[in-house]
C-alpha cells in the first residue's frame, strides 16, 4: 500500500539539532518556518564533502546538508533516510 502523503524527496537545508552520536534521528530547517525530522538508521549513507564516507558524529549543528528519502508530509518526517550528504563543513553565516 502506498500512502498519498510520502513522497521520494532530495531537499537542502541547516541542521537544527544535530544526532548525538546513539541517536538516530536529526532535525533540518527547510525555510525559516518548516522543520522536519530525519530519521537516521544503519543503511543511511552518510557523506561528507567530496562524497567521502563520514559517520554522524561529524554533522553539526547549523551545517548544510542535503537529505534524500522518503517524506512523510503528514508528519514532516523523512522516515527512510537513503543518504544525508554535508553540503558544507563550516556552520551556516
Amino acid at each position: 500500500m502506498r500512502y498519498m502523503s510520502q513522497s521520494w524527496v532530495r531537499v537542502n537545508g541547516l541542521v537544527a539539532t544535530a544526532p548525538d552520536p546513539n541517536g538516530d534521528v536529526m532535525t533540518v530547517q527547510l525555510t525559516p518556518t518548516q522543520t522536519i525530522l530525519v530519521n537516521i538508521s544503519p543503511q543511511t549513507h552518510i557523506n561528507g564533502q567530496m562524497s567521502s564516507p563520514t559517520s554522524r558524529t561529524s554533522i553539526r549543528d547549523v551545517q548544510r546538508v542535503r537529505v534524500q528519502g522518503v517524506l512523510d508530509r503528514t508528519f514532516e518526517e523523512i522516515t527512510q533516510t537513503r543518504a544525508i550528504d554535508t553540503v558544507s563543513s563550516r556552520p551556516a553565516a
